[in-house]
């Protein structure tokens, strides 16, 4: 019930849902550029990954990249695919 709770808000918020989650990639790659945190390390070295992003987060040049990277993952999707995906929409519908 709380899985279909959250499937409604999300599918009610779509935008804000995808911009945050699109800052969370950003972090994840400046994770693994700046602190070369690698994703297996969740599971052996849980402290390592808590540490880089206690780092990350403390540092303001490292948020000024997740930042940076949010917004061009932002603008990548919300501007360019979205709209090559309506435009191919619009050409499947055509044909049909």
């Amino acid at each position: 019930e709380q899985i279909l709770k959250w499937a409604k808000i999300i599918k009610k918020n779509q935008v804000p849902f995808y911009a945050l989650f699109h800052f969370i990639i950003a972090f994840g790659i400046v994770l693994g550029k700046s602190q070369r945190t690698h994703s297996w390390y969740i599971f052996t070295d849980p402290g390592r990954v808590l540490n880089d992003v206690y780092l990350t987060l403390t540092s303001p040049m490292l948020l000024f990249w997740v930042l940076i990277f949010g917004i061009i993952i932002n603008s990548i999707y919300f501007f360019i695919f979205k709209k090559f995906t309506k435009k191919l929409l619009r050409k499947s519908s055509k044909r049909k």
